[in-house]
């Protein structure tokens, strides 16, 4: 279920599929606590590119007109340098082979029985033991590590035909996983949507993003995506109720939307703020500037099995992990310019935000 979460949410971003068995690799050694740390870069980037793109002018300010538009949006997240690693304090627990190493490593426990060093194992397997994890997250060096670093614990065993307990210290010990940075060659995170825009009636306009629910495949069920927003022009009522004459289009808007896969991924996205433009040209060959700014939120949910170590001698159940991760954007500002001709829009913007962003799209529209 692992390689099934992260094979997923790589083809949602736009990656390229090369890296699912590093990325399968990695959720295998990681706990949850340092999951979370570890993808937080690519939830935040993706969080970006959701609520980017979402507009290119503000509607007019009259009672009816003719605003329609469909085009195709990218974005694009940069990551800053400081998302290439973390450190986290958290619950993790240690592998057969993990358990056994720090066993050995352990001078007081070398003139131990065997039973008992078995028996430690064992317990050592089945203990949350508080640890710091450090490493590069996913967007890290390929060349760097996550290690996990352990303070001295007191593990009680029990022996099986006595009932005697017994206590045994295990020293601190630094295990390096397996887990390295595996899209260190990607500078940004692209997307991409569909996005229709209809309007204008009452200076207002209403926006649509949607990708039809598509099977995916029997294990992984169906992918759903739909967004929609509204951008509303003050200026219809200062126009009708005053002879005050506003130079630019102004507006207000909102954005929401929603990516579901089966039961395992969950993405949300919500954006608000207000956004200014001038048009200049005519109807069929204009320019168009505009920007906004806007405060924003998003957030992933994810719900996976981890299967324990299946030769352990103690009767376990997969443990169910699910957590929530809030992308850092919480505002932004957008720049950018629009390119009307003909029925032709081309857009371009740049957002500025702890997670800066791209937008372009190309498309038809018709203003009026």
């Amino acid at each position: 279920m692992k390689k099934t979460l992260f094979l997923v949410i790589i083809a949602v971003l736009g990656l390229t599929c090369w890296a699912q068995d590093s990325i399968d690799e990695a959720l295998e050694s990681l706990s949850k606590d340092a999951a979370t740390a570890y993808v937080n870069p690519i939830v935040s980037a993706f969080g970006a590119d959701l609520n980017g793109g979402w507009y290119t002018h503000a509607p007019k300010g009259k009672i009816w007109g003719i605003d329609v538009g469909l085009k195709f949006v990218f974005m694009g997240s940069f990551f800053p340098d400081d998302a290439k690693d973390f450190s986290k304090s958290g619950q993790f627990r240690f592998t057969r082979e993990q358990a056994t190493t720090i066993v050995d490593a352990t001078p007081s426990l070398d003139n131990i029985s065997q039973t008992h060093k078995d028996l430690l194992i064992e317990q050592i397997m089945e203990t949350p033991f508080t640890t710091t994890i450090a490493g590069p997250t996913i967007i890290g060096s390929s060349a760097d590590s996550v290690s996990v670093s352990s303070d001295t614990e007191t593990i009680t065993i029990i022996e099986p035909l006595t009932q005697s307990s017994h206590d045994y210290n295990v020293d601190p010990y630094t295990i390096m996983l397996p887990v390295t940075g595996i899209l260190e060659d990607f500078p940004i995170l692209p997307s991409f949507a569909p996005q229709l825009t209809l309007g204008t009636l009452y200076g207002t306009n209403l926006v649509f993003r949607y990708v039809p629910a598509i099977e995916i495949n029997e294990e992984l069920g169906e992918f759903s995506y739909f967004g929609w927003g509204i951008q509303h022009n003050p200026k219809v009522w200062v126009n009708k109720l005053t002879q005050f004459v506003i130079p630019v289009d102004i507006s207000i808007s909102m954005f929401s939307q929603k990516m579901e896969l089966g039961n395992y991924i969950e993405a949300t996205a919500f954006m608000v703020g207000a956004n200014v433009s001038k048009t200049i040209g005519g109807a069929f060959l204009n320019i168009t500037p505009y920007g906004g700014l806007s405060l924003e939120s998003s957030k992933m949910k994810f719900a996976y099995q981890v299967e324990l170590d299946p030769l352990s001698l103690i009767d376990t159940q997969p443990i169910d992990i699910s957590f929530e991760i809030e992308g850092e954007n919480s505002a932004r500002l957008t720049v950018g310019l629009n390119l009307h001709l003909g029925v032709f829009d081309f857009n371009a913007d740049f957002n500025m935000a702890k997670y800066n962003s791209f937008t372009t799209g190309f498309g038809m529209g018709f203003t009026f």
